[in-house]
């Protein structure tokens, strides 16, 4: 992550390095073909990065995860820190499991620093519906995607829940 430009930089030498002697940013950029964050979080790789980056995966503690997800929780972001919680678990489980590092340092590590999170409680309007179907005739999509989307309005079930 460049923080310059404001955006991701690859460097194919990174994989070669990071096999070697990896360091978060290389093993990030190295291993993470697109980063794409979930709508409303606000870029924790790049802050992880900028935050610790710098040390090698092996020099990464514990102690210095909890105090950075904590920074997080602090500036007013819960949601984020639980995202980089799950990703940094995700991404040193993968290289003690490569033995790229000894032991994970997220072992131990508190599963929600943001808390327990609420699901939403919006619901849409009556008009908002109509304005959506009404939009989707014309949308730029797939027709099983289209159907599928309208069968979610009829019936009123998430997305996930829709088998």
């Amino acid at each position: 992550w460049d923080q310059q430009r404001g955006e991701w930089v690859r460097d194919e030498r990174s994989r070669t390095k990071a096999r070697k002697r990896p360091d978060a940013a290389e093993w990030i950029l190295g291993h993470v073909e697109t980063p794409r964050p979930r709508r409303g979080a606000s870029k924790p790789v790049p802050t992880f990065v900028s935050e610790l980056g710098h040390l090698k995966a092996l020099e990464i503690t514990k102690r210095q995860i909890i105090t950075f997800l904590d920074s997080v929780v602090d500036r007013g972001a819960p949601i984020v820190a639980n995202r980089t919680y799950t990703l940094l678990k995700q991404m040193f489980t993968w290289a003690a499991a490569k033995d790229l590092i000894p032991a994970s340092p997220m072992a131990g590590v508190d599963e929600r620093p943001g808390g327990e999170e609420r699901p939403r409680a919006r619901i849409l309007t009556a008009g908002e519906i109509r304005t959506v179907w009404t939009k989707l005739e014309s949308a730029d999509m797939a027709e099983p995607t289209r159907l599928g989307l309208k069968l979610l309005f009829v019936t009123g079930q998430r997305r996930g829940e829709l088998t």
